[in-house]
């Protein structure tokens, strides 16, 4: 076998690896992400899966003290810098993601800011302020969607990477919300407020409106399919925060609120009539 067919065999097969681990954890990002067409679908659920395994090692997945947490994080961003200059990874997910980011011109300059916000989860790290926070857990995961979609081309309007940044704030947001029993009680953290009053939560949700609203147009700037797919992620969240809305901040203490799956597909087929397909851009 050449080095070009098994090179090319081993990649396609370490993106069905790092499409596993969407499936696995996160049925509303399969979803918007089954909406794309490859190569972005692939190339997104490679970042997806790093983002995830990342904050997998922080949250507890690895059975681990504070410290070997730490090595884990800084051995997995090594691998992954590693694999970027090299081109390849006996980390499946880690060679997957390093083909996008080589294709897509995803640099350090990205990666590095989401690692540090990871490691500030660890027990006994430097805390980040919670802008810091945001922007390196999820704004800069928009940015790198944005190199994905665009081949790694700037894109004509600075209002797409301003909406990719916003939508990854609310992304964010809502999942504080979301998560706050979860984060308060088993992994000693608070986000948005020690303590998530009624008052705290209105407040919170008027901002994750905001970066919603700020979103939204700049959905309508992406090429092709990555529309839809974005869109229905948008739409997703959005209705998350409606039902977080419906219930007192007290519950959120006790109950992890969701989307049922029928409502989840039903907004994404409002969401497939609402991505009016346009001329397809050279790039694709």
């Amino acid at each position: 076998m050449s080095f070009g067919s098994g090179f090319d065999t081993y990649t396609r097969v370490s993106y069905s690896v790092a499409s596993r681990v969407i499936r696995g954890y996160s049925t509303s990002f399969s979803l918007a992400t089954s909406a794309l067409k490859n190569p972005d679908r692939d190339r997104i659920r490679a970042l997806y899966a790093i983002v995830r395994i990342t904050d997998e090692i922080v949250d507890g997945a690895a059975p681990a003290p504070p410290q070997d947490q730490l090595t884990l994080v800084n051995d997995f961003q090594d691998r992954l810098e590693s694999a970027t200059r090299t081109g390849f990874s006996t980390d499946m997910p880690v060679h997957a993601f390093a083909h996008t980011a080589r294709q897509c011109g995803i640099t350090r300059e990205l990666w590095a800011p989401f690692f540090d916000a990871m490691r500030s989860d660890i027990a006994g790290q430097p805390p980040l302020d919670l802008d810091a926070y945001i922007h390196g857990s999820a704004e800069v995961v928009g940015l790198m969607c944005v190199r994905i979609f665009f081949r790694g081309a700037p894109p004509a309007s600075l209002q797409v990477e301003e909406g990719a940044r916003a939508l990854g704030n609310a992304f964010q947001r809502i999942n504080f919300l979301r998560d706050y029993g979860h984060d308060a009680r088993v992994l000693n953290r608070t986000y948005v407020a020690q303590e998530l009053t009624d008052q705290v939560k209105r407040e919170e949700i008027a901002r994750i409106r905001q970066k919603l609203a700020v979103a939204r147009p700049a959905i309508d700037l992406l090429p092709g399919r990555a529309r839809l797919g974005v869109l229905i992620a948008h739409d997703l969240f959005a209705e998350l925060t409606d039902r977080i809305e419906q219930v007192p901040a007290s519950e959120l203490m006790r109950t992890r609120i969701s989307v049922p799956p029928t409502k989840k597909a039903a907004l994404a087929a409002k969401a497939m009539s609402q991505a009016t397909p346009r001329r397809e851009r050279a790039h694709e």
